[in-house]
């Protein structure tokens, strides 16, 4: 029999452009482009003047999107993404912030990262690209009482805030027990 021949030992020649790689229909260009369009001028008076250069709210909030959309909670698994995974590589824009600096962020900025993951949800529903017929929250179904073609209800917009509010808890609590794990496995308790 023959095999299709291996070259493991052959140099990478990736493309010049990572968006050659990604498929064209990918939400991560919507991911991208919607966090292009938001301001982030509060941010930038905060870090402006002297000191050690911190990643831009922009690339850290792409990041945390995408993660969201994968269903990835945990900021250890999403630093791996940024080192390991192209779409997370071009939404970072070639930078690979670390699991602390990205835990560090969404400690920090919870109310941005609120407000930004509840409007991305809206805008996937503007564009079809989500609908809110079914969102669960600890394993309960809540179903909406409007079309998907209607605008956002008041009942929805507190199923969208319960959610998003329990998500940044289970985010904060498996970052917590990751941290208690290697702290355990190195024998620093």
């Amino acid at each position: 029999m023959v095999f299709i021949q291996s070259s493991k030992n052959q140099t990478w020649l990736l493309p010049s452009d990572i968006r050659d790689i990604i498929s064209s229909h990918h939400i991560c260009y919507l991911v991208d482009s919607f966090v292009e369009e938001l301001d982030f001028t509060d941010f930038e008076l905060r870090y402006a003047g002297a000191g050690h250069p911190a990643y831009h709210p922009k690339i850290l909030c792409k990041i945390l999107i995408q993660a969201m959309i994968d269903g990835i909670r945990s900021s250890r698994a999403i630093a791996r993404c940024a080192r390991e995974n192209v779409v997370y590589m071009y939404l970072a824009e070639k930078l690979i912030p670390d699991f602390r600096t990205i835990s560090d962020f969404r400690m920090n900025n919870g109310s941005l990262i609120r407000n930004i993951f509840k409007n991305t949800i809206y805008a996937a529903r503007e564009v079809g690209a989500v609908g809110l017929g079914q969102l669960s929250i600890d394993g309960s179904v809540v179903k909406a009482f409007a079309s998907n073609n209607s605008t956002v209800t008041k009942n929805e917009l507190g199923v969208i805030d319960d959610y998003i509010d329990q998500m940044l808890k289970e985010i904060t609590i498996t970052d917590e027990l990751e941290d208690k794990q290697l702290h355990q496995c190195r024998g620093y308790d």
